[in-house]
């Protein structure tokens, strides 16, 4: 199981608005899989608006092939009328869906239905 939420927010957060964080440092993902073979970059979204919307990207790289997967989940989003849509508290890496790519600029967004990448 990934960093639960509340932890990526308080490690994880961008100073500027409307600006992604990316980071390879472990001790802000502190992400591993059971056998210690992936390494995760995680960005964080802020709006400039009162509305929060956070993704969390998780970009997993298999330390043995060098293949790259990800997968993005929108895990929290307030809006005007404080209407929440609340889908989890920490990623679960066996139930996502990924993405193949052999660099990062090629990756999609992947909602965790789909079965493809998107353009």
């Amino acid at each position: 199981m990934l960093s639960p939420l509340s932890d990526l927010h308080s490690v994880c957060s961008s100073s500027t608005s409307l600006q992604f964080l990316v980071t390879t440092d472990l001790s802000c993902t502190n992400v591993l899989d059971h056998n210690s073979s992936i390494i995760s970059i995680v960005q964080h979204y802020r709006s400039s608006t009162l509305e929060e919307f956070y993704v969390i990207k998780v970009i997993h790289f298999n330390s043995s092939t060098l293949q790259q997967f990800y997968t993005t989940r929108v895990l929290h989003y307030r809006s005007s009328t404080q209407q929440q849509l609340y889908m989890s508290t920490a990623l679960r890496y066996r139930n996502s869906t990924y993405c193949r790519s052999s660099t990062l600029q090629q990756l999609r967004v992947l909602p965790h239905h789909s079965s493809s990448c998107l353009q």
